[in-house]
């Protein structure tokens, strides 16, 4: 690996070669490990805390009408405590746009068009993602991390699964799996280690769709230890944003990152 590393300084002429600091040496694996089991493993023990905070790197293909794909960018900060607070920050290349949500109310806030929509929808967060795409056709980006079982909502949707390997991502060991759907493949990297089997990279391609355009998210600073104050929650409008009603069902209103 590092005479790789030394030929590509050479090619690129940079002179010199600087590793990550932070890089650790891949757990070998003795016995290949059952896909569904490792998805199911890192599930629960997301889904058995009682909060988190984690930030993700966001990119994402747009097949231009000539068919050619350009990338864009995003940057995602995630606060979650169960059973009903949420507050997403997401900042795109497309798109900023804030969620939050205090058990109560739900808000949306567009803070490149410095408007804001909020409406009463108590009840605990699986029960809000459902009705905000249901009823005001909102979709939040990576909301699938927020519900209290991700595995029964994506277990039944898996066709095939695979163990491609282990793989460093971030400069952590991780194992790298394939799942294969009727409409996407998506692949996630889990760390190899057993006390804190994060997500660590998805990756979803939309082979359905022309060319085939992908999504890409990079998780950092998983924290399960740091109560969220209540505050996080709670929305407070900045001066000169306005309010505004979200739109019908039947003109859905795309607040989601992609």
């Amino acid at each position: 690996m590092f005479r790789r590393l030394l030929a590509l300084a050479a090619i690129l002429g940079t002179g010199s070669v600087v590793l990550p600091a932070t890089a650790q040496e891949l757990v070998p694996v003795a016995v290949e490990p059952e896909p569904m089991e490792l998805l199911k493993s890192a599930i629960d023990s997301l889904t058995t805390k009682p909060f988190f905070s984690v930030d993700a790197d966001i990119t994402y293909d747009n097949v231009l009408s000539n068919g050619s794909k350009v990338q864009y960018s995003a940057f995602q900060e995630i606060y979650l405590t169960r059973p009903n607070k949420l507050r997403v920050d997401y900042e795109g290349d497309l798109r900023a746009r804030d969620y939050y949500f205090d058990g109560t109310d739900f808000t949306v806030q567009d803070a490149d068009l410095l408007f804001y929509a909020s409406r009463s929808l108590p009840g605990t967060t699986d029960e809000l993602i459902t009705l905000i795409n249901e009823r005001l056709g909102v979709d939040i980006p990576l909301s699938n991390l927020f519900l209290s079982d991700p595995y029964a909502e994506v277990a039944p949707q898996i066709q095939e699964s695979r163990f491609i390997g282990t793989s460093l991502v971030l400069g952590q060991p991780t194992y790298h799996l394939l799942f294969v759907s009727e409409d996407v493949d998506w692949q996630v990297w889990i760390a190899q280690d057993p006390e804190r089997p994060v997500f660590l990279k998805l990756l979803i391609t939309y082979k359905n769709l022309p060319n085939s355009p992908q999504y890409t998210a990079l998780f950092r600073d998983w924290d399960f230890e740091t109560p969220i104050d209540d505050e996080t929650f709670t929305f407070e409008a900045a001066p000169g944003v306005g309010q505004v009603d979200f739109l019908p069902i039947n003109r859905p209103l795309s607040l989601g990152g992609e």
